[in-house]
């Protein structure tokens, strides 16, 4: 037993042995598992469903669209982001068993376009840190099509309710809820303290849709939580 303390068995277990094990049973699982192609659904949703990922992270996207695909009732028009870097051959590769066609966009292109419009401060962003990357995304889809985000970590067990209810004529911002605001707060405005009321938004589910026309010049509507 002492010789158990000295070593600290159970930290060299937790921190050595069991990812190690993780990582032989993603590879096994790779071999003996494949997801069988969806069929096709006859409903398509009318509006965008956005997702970030790269090439580091595919089994967390492929749960969450896998959830999707076989608890909703009609399918969204699937558009993925690739990170800095990622390969489509891979993406393809690894969703083929996707029932619709789907659209991938390199991140690069989107930067692309935001050096086009001078949009600095966001390519900038975009460069410091991975959410202003997402949030380029974000941008980038809204401005054509209504576009409903989720981070790949998410699981679903049904179809959201309130997809049904929005109006793809409104310009507007729905955010999901968070028990708790997970903002920097050195980075929130004095004018936007209300960030810091609860109900606290969180980003990691959202719709957006700027329907307005470009001579109307509307911003999105107000903070709106689901």
């Amino acid at each position: 037993m002492k010789l158990i303390r000295r070593y600290h068995f159970w930290r060299a277990l937790g921190s050595r042995i069991v990812p190690s094990l993780g990582s032989i049973w993603r590879l096994v699982a790779k071999r003996l598992y494949r997801y069988p192609k969806k069929k096709a659904q006859k409903a398509t949703l009318p509006y965008t469903l956005l997702m970030f990922s790269d090439d580091r992270h595919l089994e967390m996207l492929t749960e969450s669209l896998w959830s999707l695909a076989s608890t909703w009732k009609a399918l969204p028009n699937l558009c993925i982001v690739g990170d800095r870097g990622s390969t489509e051959r891979v993406f393809r590769k690894t969703l083929s068993w996707w029932p619709q066609a789907w659209t991938y966009i390199a991140y690069e292109q989107i930067e692309k376009e935001f050096i086009n419009d001078s949009q600095d401060l966001l390519v900038q962003f975009g460069r410091h840190h991975i959410f202003g990357r997402k949030f380029a995304a974000i941008l980038y889809s809204a401005r054509t099509v209504p576009t409903f985000y989720t981070d790949s970590d998410v699981l679903w067990y049904n179809q959201p309710r309130f997809i049904e209810a929005i109006n793809l004529q409104e310009s507007r911002l729905l955010l999901s809820i968070d028990p708790h605001p997970g903002y920097y707060e050195p980075m929130i405005d004095q004018s936007a303290q209300d960030l810091m009321q609860p109900p606290y938004a969180c980003a990691c589910l959202l719709y957006t849709s700027d329907a307005a026309d470009e001579e109307d010049s509307v911003d999105l509507g107000g903070r709106r939580i689901i």
